[in-house]
């Protein structure tokens, strides 16, 4: 998240005054101005919710009220542990605390929400990260971690709860890790691995387990094993249904709870006589060109190009005819030329004359209309030097924000750098505010 997100308005200092980027009335989670909606309204910067020690009639009465697609598109994880939050500990050697909010999770997966587990510590002391080894483990592509890795694989909900820090988990089904929504072809298949380096994983229990998005009904346990690994087949998975599975293990006093994977068995996903040999997507300046190519079609019918803000809920912007047969390479092209702020997520619908269909690989775009800047020197002593990059024509709104959120400077400019003299300002930490259009960016920059 690049953006300072606040509640409190008004004057006072900092905590009480305006000192946010975006702003969200207090208590307000669903409707046109909670959280929720405008998390989806500043996706692009990779803004997403996660819910914290959660209670009954908590975020509006998220859990009583009927499901909320807006909501779903937010939230990507709530706490099923939290604490200890008053301990002094530095010795990670508090006991974990039970995962007294698993029916909280329980109950929205069966609502039909789509988020996994965390950790909360909400610790109210100095000692964050060092009274307990219980995490949230997330597992995100190296082999060098930044924040960018970090972010997608929490909105892609590629995680898992853990009272054992140093225990690693993995979980699959048709080789598709925790946090995926996907189709596939017949019966889906389940595999879970445990490995702990400092603690015997010999007398674990492993339990899967599984639910109906949207039933309303809790989910319940359908297999399990002693030991390290577990593989299974869900045979009683109807064709053409869809149901959730995740982990829930216990080795010893620790438990570890993972993030689920949503399948939707179709068994007639797949088999089209359609041969799909490329499909791109490419940015080209405020348009996205999707262009993919069939090495053979036999009784195609047609392709669905869909877009996606969240690679969840998709929206068909464009259909287009297929050759129908063909034993040589057809090639097609369309433009997106209204592409959304933020990722944009593309996938193509294959559709036989038989009404059978299948999906593409997901490809993304990522369009934002935020101005690059940089600030030098910083610290400053005399003048603040603001060098924009622009990615459109209209100009930006600058200002310097005092540590209390007072402007003490404002100016327009089309220019790609402005000066700001700070002699005679006041030692301390200011913020540079550059607006343009709704885009907001805010860097800290100390005055000596």
């Amino acid at each position: 998240m690049d953006n300072l997100w606040g509640w409190q308005s008004g004057a006072g200092a900092w905590g009480s005054s305006n000192n946010y980027d975006v702003y969200v009335p207090k208590g307000a989670y669903t409707g046109a101005t909670g959280v929720f909606k405008t998390t989806n309204d500043n996706i692009a910067t990779n803004t997403f919710v996660t819910l914290a020690h959660p209670g009954l009639g908590d975020f509006n009465n998220l859990d009583a009220i009927a499901y909320d697609v807006v909501a779903d598109n937010a939230i990507v994880a709530t706490a099923v542990e939290s604490g200890p939050s008053t301990s002094s500990n530095t010795t990670y050697s508090n006991p974990a605390s039970s995962m007294g909010y698993l029916w909280y999770y329980q109950a929205l997966l069966a609502k039909g929400y789509h988020l996994g587990p965390t950790v909360d510590h909400d610790n109210h002391k100095t000692t964050f990260g060092k009274t307990t080894r219980s995490r949230t483990a997330v597992i995100a592509p190296g082999p060098t971690l930044t924040k960018a890795a970090m972010m997608t694989a929490m909105r892609n909900m590629n995680f898992y709860a853990t009272q054992d820090c140093d225990t690693k988990v993995d979980f699959s089904i048709n080789t598709r890790i925790m946090g995926n929504i996907f189709t596939d072809r017949f019966a889906p298949n389940i595999a879970v691995s445990l490995t702990d380096v400092t603690t015997s994983t010999a007398a674990a229990v492993i339990r899967v387990m599984y639910g109906v998005p949207g039933s309303g009904i809790l989910p319940v346990k359908i297999d399990s094993a002693i030991g390290s690994s577990l593989t299974f087949t869900d045979n009683n998975l109807a064709n053409n249904a869809t149901g959730y599975y995740y982990i829930d293990i216990t080795n010893g006093s620790s438990r570890i709870v993972t993030s689920p994977i949503w399948y939707t068995r179709n068994d007639n996903f797949g088999v089209l006589p359609v041969k799909l040999s490329s499909f791109l997507v490419q940015k080209t300046d405020n348009a996205v060109k999707i262009s993919w190519s069939t090495e053979q079609e036999i009784n195609s019918s047609y392709f669905v190009v869909e877009r996606s803000a969240d690679g969840r809920n998709w929206n068909n912007i464009a259909t287009v005819n297929a050759a129908g047969n063909s034993s040589i390479r057809m090639d097609y092209s369309i433009y997106d030329n209204a592409p959304m702020k933020g990722i944009n997520y593309y996938r193509l619908k294959l559709v036989d004359k038989d009404a059978k269909y299948d999906y593409s690989v997901t490809r993304t775009a990522l369009f934002s209309t935020k101005y690059a800047v940089e600030v030098a020197p910083n610290p400053a002593k005399d003048v603040v030097n603001i060098y924009l990059a622009k990615t459109n024509n209209q100009p930006a709104t600058i200002q310097l924000l005092n540590a209390a959120g007072k402007i003490v400077y404002t100016a327009k400019s089309a220019q790609s750098h402005v000066q700001i003299n700070t002699t005679g300002f006041s030692k301390g930490l200011y913020f540079v505010k550059v607006i343009a259009a709704d885009d907001v960016t805010t860097i800290r920059v100390l005055v000596q």
